[in-house]
């Protein structure tokens, strides 16, 4: 190969579609939609895009993104991306778009330490040995659990739960609320007890007939597709997020969530390791996710990642986390508003870039591709001089997210 840095250049994908039972029919399904689907009694959920084994991307050509990569991965991958060692030349980050019809599963995901473990450990349910901080942008009203609430709240649940069930009470022995050891408490004595879907299922019928507080009906709602499941407890003690379109969740190691209805752009490390806890027919790990978590209250607001932005990009960058301070470098996103003309910097990490609505066109050099909602490009590196990168021009009315590695 030679030592002149090549121009950038785009190249269109084909994309994995993942079809779940949680996901959304066809005719409603966004994920349906960008690949072309309109009629269809199978549940579009996913849309993957990246090199993970179990939905890898391919060039027009036919051939695995991850295999053109490895050809020559220090052009094609660029510095950043190049330093996280993936296997056989892989993308550190995975760009996802989720179309969610029904309640998916209460989960957390591990560090890259205890992500080694687990593999190590059991393979057959943690396929892989590394973290999996993500965000979820809303593209319409996203919906979930995130966080455990203030502990001023908890407590103002478990009180109107008591009333519902006088048997919690007993099972919980309730501390005092001075620490987060007291969420502890309350979590994972009741995430663990053999008893809780019989609750759940008497708070079901208890609430019948009743006025409700705002936790209630969202239970209520989620009964009904997952009933008597213990994961319809986290209701109580979790955050009730609703991001409108544009805004952010942010996901780090450890931190308790759950989607439940929207679409989003989900981006991540490259990794399929989840720890669940209820609300899936999926393998439930309760124990590991009890010792795991991140028991910090907070409230709904805060669970929010709010980005940076200029004209016309806004900046999704995973904030800094933890007590050594750890910078999530795997991963950024950045969502392209396009009217007219739009100039939009280089990188020098590679990058993954879908429209999701509009269309247009799409500049690189001499390179000009037609874009429409759907289309979903590689795009290789600039390893040029910083401040002399090649800008890629687009043209038309288009929404864009581009994924790459944060520098």
């Amino acid at each position: 190969m030679s030592d002149t840095a090549p121009c950038p250049t785009l190249l269109p994908l084909t994309c994995a579609v993942q079809k779940y039972a949680w996901g959304k029919p066809a005719a409603d399904s966004l994920v349906a939609q960008l690949t072309g689907v309109t009629e269809s009694n199978e549940n579009y959920a996913e849309l993957w895009m990246g090199t993970h084994p179990k939905g890898p991307s391919s060039l027009s050509s036919g051939e695995l993104l991850v295999d053109w990569i490895s050809k020559d991965p220090t052009h094609r991958l660029g510095g950043v991306a190049g330093t996280f060692n993936m296997d056989n030349g892989g993308l550190p980050f995975l760009l996802k778009v989720l179309s969610v019809g029904k309640a998916l599963s209460i989960q957390a995901h591990p560090t890259i330490d205890h992500a080694k473990h687990l593999h190590a450990t059991l393979p057959q349910h943690y396929p892989d040995a590394n973290h999996k901080p993500e965000m979820a942008i809303a593209l319409t009203i996203f919906e979930g659990l995130c966080g455990f609430r203030p502990i001023v709240e908890i407590q103002q649940h478990l009180k109107h739960l008591y009333s519902l069930n006088t048997d919690l009470r007993d099972i919980l022995q309730e501390q005092e609320p001075t620490s987060e050891d007291y969420i502890k408490h309350i979590f994972c004595t009741l995430i663990i007890s053999p008893r809780l879907p019989e609750i759940v299922s008497q708070i079901y019928g208890a609430l019948q007939g009743k006025e409700h507080l705002p936790a209630d009906e969202l239970f209520l709602k989620i009964y009904k597709q997952h009933p008597g499941d213990r994961g319809l407890i986290c209701i109580y003690l979790l955050n009730h997020v609703i991001l409108a379109p544009g805004e952010c969740m942010f996901l780090g190691p450890n931190k308790i969530h759950a989607y439940f209805s929207g679409d989003c752009i989900e981006c991540m490390a490259c990794s399929d390791n989840t720890v669940r806890s209820g609300l899936t027919p999926k393998f439930i790990d309760v124990d590991t996710l009890c010792d795991m978590l991140d028991y910090m209250p907070g409230t709904a607001t805060s669970q929010k990642l709010l980005p940076s932005s200029t004209s016309n990009i806004t900046s999704y960058i995973p904030p800094i986390y933890g007590d050594t301070s750890t910078k999530i470098k795997d991963f950024s996103v950045d969502r392209i508003q396009v009217d007219g003309v739009a100039s939009i910097p280089g990188k020098a990490s590679c990058a993954i870039l879908l429209c999701v609505e509009g269309q247009g066109t799409l500049a690189v050099g001499t390179d000009v591709q037609t874009v429409a909602a759907g289309a979903v490009f590689y795009l290789t590196p600039d390893t040029g001089i910083q401040g002399a990168r090649t800008a890629l021009i687009a043209r038309g009315n288009m929404l864009l997210f581009q994924a790459y590695c944060h520098q």
